[in-house]
């Protein structure tokens, strides 16, 4: 993801390197071309009473006029290829833009999908080693998932993932990291956060959902549509400064979740 970033920030550089040429040959260009045509307008003068005795001069400026013309027009058409190879520079960096998020974007939910989860849970590991801070994360399991699909199709279950998935980005903090890791799985990574802290958030999730609005939820068992939670964490400030692998708090909050779902569902367990 950082070398992804660092691409997109070089795409940038260069289409602004271009912008900057494309101003500086215009300028000079012009300058250009208005110090030949004062050199050319004072050569004009010095001739065209010469011309003008001899009748030629009518002549002559018909021709130069068409020679001006095609030289504006000249012009024109190097600012509309300019501006066009800018607009293909820019088309093209957006399809690359879109095809490497794509790779990491869980299309139907629109939050990051499981690949680019553990990339950054890796990452946010390191930072919390570093900077001896605590780490949390969670695990969240739709309940009764599979006979919502059962009872009302793909498609209702579809929205309710989705769904659950804007809620979920709507109800954490700007660094927390929210993705769909398996079919009605998500995780949510809370940086610089204790496991307490997480089980209040994780509280604030459960509740949100649990009291949202589902299209036939009541024909469930438990009458709603509500989600089941595993913490894990880890503290580097108190536990020490062990490497902490990313399965050790991925199967940690695994089974603190099928806790929850063992204990009656819509439970949040640390």
């Amino acid at each position: 993801m950082i070398k992804r970033i660092m691409i997109e920030k070089a795409f940038n550089f260069i289409i602004v390197l271009f912008l900057i040429f494309v101003i500086s040959l215009s300028v000079y260009s012009h300058m250009t071309f208005k110090i030949e045509t004062d050199s050319l307008k004072e050569s004009f003068d010095i001739v065209k009473d010469s011309l003008t005795s001899a009748g030629l001069y009518d002549i002559l400026n018909g021709k130069a006029d068409k020679i001006f013309a095609i030289a504006i027009a000249q012009v024109i058409a190097f600012i509309i290829s300019s501006i066009s190879l800018l607009f293909l520079l820019w088309y093209v960096f957006r399809l690359y833009s879109l095809e490497k998020q794509s790779a990491y974007i869980d299309v139907l939910t629109e939050v990051y999908n499981r690949r680019a989860m553990r990339a950054v849970l890796e990452h946010e590991l390191g930072r919390a080693k570093k900077f001896k801070h605590p780490i949390s994360l969670a695990i969240i399991d739709i309940d009764y998932f599979k006979q919502y699909n059962d009872l009302f199709g793909h498609l209702r279950g579809d929205s309710a993932l989705h769904k659950i998935a804007r809620i979920l980005k709507k109800n954490v903090r700007e660094i927390d990291i929210v993705g769909r890791i398996g079919g009605e799985e998500f995780l949510v990574i809370f940086p610089e956060t204790d496991m307490e802290g997480a089980y209040n958030a994780c509280e604030k999730l459960r509740k949100e959902i649990e009291k949202s609005s589902f299209r036939g939820e009541r024909k469930l068992p438990n009458r709603t549509l509500s989600v089941s939670i595993g913490i894990s964490g880890y503290d580097y400030a108190i536990h020490g400064n062990i490497k902490v692998k990313e399965e050790t708090l991925i199967d940690e909050a695994d089974k603190k979740l099928y806790e929850a779902k063992h204990l009656g569902r819509n439970l949040v367990r640390l």
